[in-house]
């Protein structure tokens, strides 16, 4: 007696594969939605204007003070560095349809906070002025953190 092969045939594993990759491109799609980037691409613009903010407080040897504003002008957001001499830094980016709260209060609703502008001040040691941590809500489920000693990030404030 002749024995039948078995297992799939190489055309079989190749039809499989292929409609695989055609329900996982429908299924991404449920998944990603541009709000989600945009709303990264806003925390992501927060962190560079917190950094950079801090950079300069940590650069300038005469005040050792910066402050950073966060302002909606018109279509954009702003974020502005200044320093005792006027502005040193201005950072713009388009405007989305949701809003920035930020505060110090850790467990309050992101609505409640308060929104734009904000300030945040940075010392010569590149921490808070204010001593206390900082969180700036984007809206969903996004948060920016700073630390009382400067660190950004996004993710959950603790």
């Amino acid at each position: 007696m002749k024995q039948k092969p078995k297992g799939f045939t190489l055309v079989e594993l190749v039809m499989v594969l292929v409609l695989v990759g055609i329900l996982s491109s429908f299924a991404a799609s449920l998944f990603a939605t541009r709000d989600n980037y945009d709303q990264r691409i806003v925390a992501d613009f927060v962190v560079s204007a917190v950094r950079q903010a801090q950079q300069t407080a940590l650069a300038r040897s005469t005040d050792n003070v910066a402050q950073l504003q966060l302002s909606n002008s018109g279509s954009e957001w702003l974020g502005r560095i200044s320093a005792q001499g006027g502005t040193v830094h201005t950072q713009s980016m388009d405007r989305h349809t949701f809003s920035l709260h930020g505060g110090t209060d850790m467990a309050a609703a992101c609505s409640s906070l308060p929104s734009l502008p904000l300030q945040i001040g940075f010392d010569g040691d590149g921490g808070l002025t204010s001593g206390q941590n900082y969180r700036i809500c984007v809206p969903s489920r996004l948060e920016v953190c700073v630390s009382a000693s400067g660190y950004a990030y996004v993710g959950s404030c603790l």
